[in-house]
């Protein structure tokens, strides 16, 4: 099952633009030179490992995304939104408090940040949503729950506080569905009355 939704190597590496491939290692590897340089001037060893993991993340998280078929996300983004929520609300639980905020759960080597993944997550699960209706795009109704979809992570987000964040999924919500099709008067007027309530 998993393994039909998994792209041939020479097909999805074909894919790949290696171009910007190459410049972003090239920038995550003198990133990682500059920061092996401030560490190891110090008694103690602070950015460089965490640095290390995120880029074996990153390179973790492209792999994924790159050899895995979409479909394979499509079918599965009510358990992709189950998790977001989850990882928001465990903010609320075991958060750490930090800068004025509890946006960060320590994982003792790193502070994972749920509102950064939520981004990515909501991306999947609204581009799932509409492509599942795609029929009946055009309708309000489908907007209405298209939004009733987004706003529990809108309300997690906001408590932390994280406007930053609200603000991202809000716009990731209303890019999506113009490229789904929706009307624009309907994004427009959602925008128009954010922007009302931020004044």
């Amino acid at each position: 099952m998993i393994q039909s939704q998994v792209r041939p190597v020479y097909g999805a590496a074909k894919r790949l633009d290696w171009a910007l491939i190459f410049l972003s290692g090239l920038l995550t590897v003198a990133g990682l030179m500059c920061l092996f340089s401030l560490d190891s001037d110090r008694t103690s060893w602070k950015y460089f490992p965490k640095q290390v993991i995120f880029a074996g993340v990153g390179v973790g998280l492209l792999a994924v995304f790159t050899f895995i078929q979409p479909d394979f996300w499509k079918k599965r983004w009510g358990w992709l939104y189950a998790i977001n929520l989850v990882l928001l609300a465990l903010i609320l639980v075991i958060g750490k408090a930090q800068y004025g905020a509890t946006r960060w759960i320590d994982l003792g080597i790193v502070d994972l940040q749920p509102s950064e993944i939520s981004k990515v997550l909501m991306t999947i699960c609204l581009a799932s949503y509409f492509a599942d209706r795609e029929e009946e795009v055009t309708r309000l109704s489908q907007f209405v729950k298209s939004f009733l979809l987004v706003l529990p992570v809108l309300v997690l987000l906001m408590l932390q506080p994280h406007l930053g964040a609200t603000m991202s999924v809000i716009m990731i919500w209303l890019a999506i569905a113009l490229a789904a099709g929706v009307p624009w008067k309907f994004p427009l007027a959602s925008l128009g009355i954010v922007l009302a309530l931020l004044a």
